[in-house]
């Protein structure tokens, strides 16, 4: 049975009961997708560093998950107010298993906050908030990436490489949904552009070989009900169970 890695997201809002107080969880549409795909799914929760190696060989593939804002000081930029809520040990850990998965040679897919630290772990960066971006600076109108509709309800389109993996998955224009105010800026090394909406905005990235994979929507939303998303998972795992 291939065994997934996914990292925990952690409970930063006031806890009721002290073991909620940052509690790490794995969001449950993640576990779902990978149960429905007889993958085992095994949660790493928030870890210091030093343990990433030993917790990457026990698993076949990473998914690195969504949450909270990177801390802008893990990509050298000064932190600008409209960051919203970041937790730098979360950040440390996620990259220091992004390093070692990929040292190993193990799959990684990251969604969302995910695709953002896969960039960064590669040397990339982000824009902090897409709003002073570009709309404040009277730049080329963009789409709104932070949607009011349920999380689990596709917005917008998007265009992907017919040549790449992402597409091979999901297809050249899937709907997806949109729950961001960030996004890739500059493209870390041995990453390419697979994906953006039709505001040129960033929503996919993968290397040459598509042993990384990174996606800016949320597929483990969807994945229920819609086949393409649900399909991403399924090329994943196949991709870990072969490594």
């Amino acid at each position: 049975m291939v065994k997934i890695g996914i990292t925990d997201d952690i409970f930063l809002r006031k806890a009721r009961f002290i073991n909620d107080k940052k509690a790490n969880f794995v969001p449950n549409g993640f576990v779902r997708v990978a149960v429905k795909h007889n993958a085992l799914p095994i949660s790493f929760p928030i870890l210091p560093p030093r343990m990433a190696d030993d917790a990457i060989q026990m698993v076949d593939g990473l998914i690195l998950t969504g949450g909270v804002d990177i801390d802008p000081k893990f990509y050298h930029q000064k932190r600008i107010p409209e960051v919203r809520r970041t937790y730098p040990a979360r950040d440390a850990s996620e990259l220091a298993l992004f390093k070692a998965a990929v040292k190993q040679n193990k799959p990684v897919l990251g969604v969302c906050r995910g695709m953002q630290t896969i960039n960064i772990g590669l040397g990339g960066n982000l824009y902090q908030d897409l709003d002073v971006a570009f709309k404040k600076q009277n730049a080329h109108p963009i789409l709104e990436h932070k949607q009011k509709e349920d999380g689990s309800i596709p917005t917008q389109h998007i265009t992907l490489d017919p040549n790449s993996q992402v597409a091979k998955s999901c297809g050249v224009h899937p709907f997806v949904n949109s729950r961001h105010h960030q996004a890739v800026r500059k493209v870390g090394q041995s990453l390419k552009v697979v994906g953006r909406a039709d505001d040129h905005i960033i929503e996919a990235i993968e290397n040459s070989d598509a042993s990384i994979q990174g996606v800016q929507w949320h597929p483990e939303n969807m994945f229920e009900h819609y086949s393409e998303q649900d399909q991403l998972f399924a090329d994943f795992f196949k991709r870990a169970a072969q490594n």
